[in-house]
């Protein structure tokens, strides 16, 4: 794959925040020529071009490459670490170290561990709720983390692909999910594939954040189909 662009590019304007220099490098993989220049940005049409190569290169580079990311079913021993990760990144939203504890141990919810050369740095949560209790045929997405010095790097897209997945497998219409309304990240990462804001949960987080209600149907029509009597709106 050979791409030449004659142009200027801010390559800060695609970079996540902190991985200038992986971006670079993986332009350089692809044998991508560019003149870099800070004081000048390209043109609308080029960044909306651009942007999104980067975006896929980077999960690309994480997900080919097996010695890199491995994702693998929680065990109990995985408890410890995504008590303490729900802790660092969730605080501000309520004991969630305690709360993701008990998600595990209750067996109501499916996780998923991400880690980088045997090192665990991500996890993520859905409830999995058999089909009898679930009218709706839509499983939560409960949580996904990522340790701070890993984030921005595309593990958090690549789990959410793979928790939908393994709903699709469960024979689950969709996915929907809370984010706090002031997560502007947690967002983006949904809305870019595919989720829709379907309304404002007030008071949602233990804390008192409010938060907003985002689903995804898997299949064409879904939403026109699916009920949502029972979910947790």
């Amino acid at each position: 794959m050979e791409i030449n662009i004659h142009d200027i590019i801010w390559l800060h304007s695609y970079a996540p925040e902190g991985r200038t220099n992986l971006c670079y490098g993986l332009f350089v993989n692809v044998k991508l020529e560019l003149r870099y220049s800070k004081t000048t940005r390209p043109s609308s049409l080029l960044r909306s071009r651009i942007k999104p190569l980067v975006r896929s290169l980077l999960l690309k580079k994480l997900t080919d490459d097996k010695t890199i990311l491995k994702i693998r079913q929680a065990e109990p021993s995985d408890a410890h670490f995504m008590a303490k990760l729900s802790g660092e990144v969730f605080h501000i939203y309520g004991p969630y170290e305690r709360i993701m504890t008990s998600w595990l141990e209750s067996g109501v919810a499916l996780c998923l561990i991400g880690s980088i050369r045997k090192k665990t740095v991500a996890f993520a949560m859905m409830s999995n709720l058999p089909l009898e209790v679930n009218p709706a045929h839509m499983s939560e997405l409960l949580a996904i983390a990522v340790v701070p010095e890993r984030q921005g790097t595309g593990i958090g897209e690549i789990l959410l692909k793979e928790m939908e997945k393994k709903a699709a497998v469960m024979n689950m219409k969709g996915l929907f999910l809370h984010t706090a309304i002031d997560n502007m990240v947690a967002l983006r990462l949904f809305k870019e594939n595919g989720y829709q804001a379907r309304g404002t949960k007030r008071n949602f987080y233990p804390a008192g954040q409010d938060a907003i209600f985002m689903s995804k149907q898997f299949g064409a029509g879904a939403m026109e189909t699916t009920d949502y009597q029972g979910m947790k709106l």
